[in-house]
């Protein structure tokens, strides 16, 4: 992507059924109805979205989801904070080579917050 990302850009919250299990359908209807909106992105697993409470296996269920239910309608930030380490600490290999994956086949835009 060579244009610079301008806008509102959501971050999209992780919606759960009462038992806490991840809600992927409510999710996505979070995601139609800020389309919708007319955003201009959406952001990913970040603080609001409950990242730091999701394990490794629901934070790729919901990235891989979200990305095919989006299919390249606007543009994706996927953040990948990794609470396994320091606080603010690099991401994972294990996540890293995740979220890499994601990008070739979907080509959002992952923001790292530390290096």
């Amino acid at each position: 992507m060579t244009a610079l990302l301008t806008g509102v850009v959501p971050v999209v919250p992780t919606i759960f059924h009462d038992n806490e299990a991840v809600d992927l359908d409510g999710t996505a209807r979070v995601v139609d109805y800020l389309i919708d909106a007319g955003v201009d992105g959406l952001c990913l697993l970040a603080n609001y979205s409950e990242q730091f409470s999701l394990t490794d296996a629901e934070r790729d269920t919901i990235a891989r989801t979200l990305l095919e239910h989006v299919a390249g309608r606007l543009p994706v930030i996927i953040t990948a904070s990794d609470r396994t380490r320091a606080p603010f600490g690099p991401v994972s290999p294990r996540t890293r080579r995740g979220l890499i994956e994601l990008a070739a086949r979907h080509d959002p835009l992952i923001m790292r917050w530390a290096r």
